[in-house]
């Protein structure tokens, strides 16, 4: 196992940056064929054509290079090809897979956009799975390990674990890679006549949480609350480790105030209110999120977001080298959020003044 420790006052790898846009998709097609709403997935095929995941209404879109919408697949409903909840879409050669979180289910279709075949995921427990990637040997996903416990006394803050696992061919439950902690919640409970509880949940002022990505490495994963990523093989080796702790940043006095006014600007309750304020003196963060979200390309980098947008200016993304553990910045717009990484190109979804989304690609100066 290779261990890697980043100096947090060494100087960066050379600093990448966005060129110019090499598609824009609109939010509403002209002609009314698609409209863009909940994206959730956007990859390029080899031929340089696009497809574009829309949970909004559960299809598959295809665009030419330039960007002219040309079909679609899928569909809300039950059915062969359809999806309860489309959440994500990955590619792996000619495949693309389309995942259904409600129907606990993956669909498989050819890059023309003919259905092939799914697969119901069975994971023990019923338990529910996010993230799915699919590998050179079958399919790894993060599936929400032991739930959140109700209580009928005071307030606490409880962690679940995340299972990263593989499935066999027929779906069924396969091998345990890594068991991580994950996202933490403040937890309460009230019992109801007759029996029961009923629990409520929030986040912490100061969440931490699982963050990962499937890459050409393996699977790497991180707590948010320390700057750690490791990096898994699919028989569950450890294969690297790479910390920064330099770079962990404490949460000062004024940074916790402004996240504690943040909270309670967004909440009109006056119970839920209190609630936070009950929350914030039971615990005082010390540490604020390593990152944010992962991405990674096929060159063997993963793309670290930080884990809070400036209020002005463009997003400075770090790009950890997996196989030399060398360090850069990736400069990106303010307002987009990539979804696909490649060698030349980079894409994601951009929000105009009221929410509407569109899907813009730029070209990488790497």
């Amino acid at each position: 196992m290779a261990l890697w420790t980043l100096a947090g006052d060494a100087p960066l790898e050379a600093e990448w940056s966005v060129g110019d846009r090499v598609l824009e998709l609109p939010s509403e097609d002209s002609s009314g064929r698609y409209q863009l709403f909940r994206v959730v997935g956007v990859v390029r095929l080899g031929d340089g054509s696009w497809v574009v995941a829309n949970r909004g209404d559960g299809r598959l879109l295809w665009f030419d290079p330039r960007g002219g919408f040309t079909r679609s697949a899928g569909g809300e409903g039950e059915g062969p090809g359809e999806f309860r909840s489309l959440i994500s879409l990955a590619l792996r050669g000619d495949t693309l897979f389309a995942h259904d979180y409600l129907a606990a289910r993956v669909s498989r279709f050819d890059r023309s956009g003919a259905f092939l075949t799914s697969t119901a995921l069975a994971p023990e427990g019923g338990r529910f799975t996010f993230d799915l990637w699919p590998t050179a040997t079958g399919l790894v996903g993060n599936t929400l390990g032991t739930g959140l416990e109700p209580t009928t006394g005071e307030p606490t803050f409880q962690r679940r674990i995340s299972q990263y696992v593989r499935w066999n061919d027929d779906g069924s439950w396969g091998d345990t890679i890594a068991t991580r902690p994950g996202r933490e919640s403040y937890v309460a409970g009230r019992p109801m006549e007759g029996g029961g509880v009923v629990m409520t949940s929030v986040a912490p002022i100061v969440s931490h949480r699982s963050e990962q990505a499937w890459t050409v490495a393996g699977l790497a994963v991180a707590a948010t609350d320390a700057w750690v990523i490791d990096v898994y093989a699919e028989d569950g080796r450890l294969r690297a480790s790479f910390r920064s702790p330099e770079r962990e940043r404490p949460v000062t006095d004024a940074e916790w105030d402004r996240r504690v006014q943040a909270r309670m600007e967004r909440t009109e309750e006056e119970e839920a209110r209190r609630w936070l304020l009950d929350m914030a003196a039971d615990r005082r963060e010390t540490i604020l999120p390593a990152f944010g979200r992962f991405l990674s390309d096929p060159e063997g980098y993963l793309w670290l977001a930080p884990e809070s947008v400036p209020d002005d200016g463009p997003v400075r993304w770090l790009v950890l080298g997996l196989a030399d553990a060398s360090l850069r910045e990736a400069v990106l717009p303010r307002g987009f959020s990539p979804r696909w990484i490649d060698r030349e190109a980079i894409a994601g979804i951009v929000r105009d003044d009221v929410d509407r989304e569109s899907v813009v690609a730029y070209r990488l100066r790497r």
